[in-house]
């Protein structure tokens, strides 16, 4: 059961619309001092959040807010698979009418009030029945009765719903009439088992790696299978254990053996796949000094490190080390050391290990040089 996730960050509240609130200090808070009335109500529109593809099922929204007083908070929510949406038939996008700032809120709010698809009250986690499309959009209500702040610090969605009944025996998915009922009941435990295993992926979280002595790093790197722990040095070896779990999420990649790579020598390395030398020369003759280069083997790959980099024998050994426990299974990783110099025939790169440089003339002291088109002859 693998599910994506938006984790609202700074950028991701402030892309919304805020009524009677604000984020600050990684915090959505109602301004109950700014807003008339005996009920005062604060509301946050989010922008679409955008799955990639259209009739995505949406799965869970979880935040985490204090109340205080006599004070609640509602969540509605909408999906579809276009922006422009149909309102008293009248086609709106609602992107435009979100950012528009010439529209006063209260006219926003009552065109989008048509749309919410079901609306809780003071809920911190909702499985978002019926969300059905490419885009998501919610609305958060704050409202109090006495002036009492209201802060949310946390809030994420979760998407694709992937029903546990997709897991059992064939039997329970014949009932059509009672289809609706057992998966929305066993969402319910479904969303238990999924925190728990969210929680066992990021066990290294609750490490406290920073105030752990070596002895102790090495135990724990048993913890979450990490290979060759000794070739690391204290500092990165830390941060390697932090990181541990993503790494190991994202291992046979480019973009880990790129993050590995750079963790271990300081700086990331080019990284060029046999297959795309292949498809650049598609219809054309792949000479010899390129097959001799980068050779025609597509499950190969060559990763380019400059020789600065390296800093002895040792360490070029660890880095083959590294490259064998992160690269795809059943592929051909070539190491390359890139020298400082140009040689003809050789792996030399623009920008890389050579560069161009205005020409000069050969100055031997101050009352000799030689001209430009001069050569040395024996």
């Amino acid at each position: 059961m693998s599910r994506k996730r938006f984790v609202y960050n700074e950028e991701l509240w402030n892309s919304g619309m805020f009524h009677g609130c604000t984020y600050e200090k990684g915090c959505l808070k109602a301004n109950a001092n700014k807003l008339d009335g005996n009920a005062q109500k604060a509301v946050y529109i989010s922008a679409a959040l955008d799955s990639g593809e259209k009739e995505t099922v949406w799965s869970r929204l979880k935040m985490n807010f204090v109340t205080q007083g006599e004070s609640y908070i509602t969540l509605s929510y909408f999906s579809s698979d276009e922006k422009e949406v149909c309102i008293e038939d009248e086609e709106i996008n609602l992107e435009n009418l979100i950012e528009d700032f010439s529209i006063n809120i209260e006219e926003k709010l009552y065109y989008l009030d048509t749309l919410w698809i079901k609306t809780e009250k003071n809920t911190q986690d909702m499985l978002l029945h019926s969300a059905k499309g490419r885009y998501l959009w919610f609305k958060i209500e704050m409202v109090t009765f006495d002036r009492q702040s209201t802060e949310i610090d946390a809030l994420e969605v979760e998407f694709p719903l992937e029903s546990i009944i997709e897991y059992l025996p064939a039997f329970y998915r014949e009932n059509q009439e009672n289809f609706n009922f057992l998966s929305r009941f066993l969402g319910l435990y479904q969303s238990l088992i999924y925190d728990l295993q969210h929680e066992i992926d990021n066990v290294s979280k609750y490490f406290d790696i920073d105030f752990t002595d070596r002895e102790f790093l090495l135990w724990l790197s048993k913890w979450v299978g990490i290979e060759y722990p000794f070739i690391w040095e204290k500092e990165n070896f830390k941060t390697f254990i932090k990181n541990s779990f993503g790494f190991y999420q994202k291992k046979g990649t480019k973009e880990c053996m790129e993050q590995v790579l750079a963790l271990y020598l300081g700086n990331p390395p080019k990284i060029l796949e046999t297959y795309k030398i292949l498809e650049f020369y598609e219809g054309r003759t792949y000479d010899e000094d390129a097959k001799k280069l980068y050779s025609d083997d597509i499950y190969s790959f060559f990763v380019f490190v400059e020789d600065k980099w390296i800093k002895n024998a040792e360490s070029l050994q660890n880095v083959k080390k590294l490259l064998d426990s992160f690269k795809p299974a059943y592929t051909n990783a070539i190491l390359v050391v890139l020298k400082p110099t140009m040689i003809l025939g050789e792996y030399t790169y623009l920008g890389i290990n050579s560069c161009l440089a205005e020409s000069s003339r050969l100055e031997i002291n101050d009352n000799f040089a030689m001209p430009f088109d001069s050569t040395i002859c024996n």
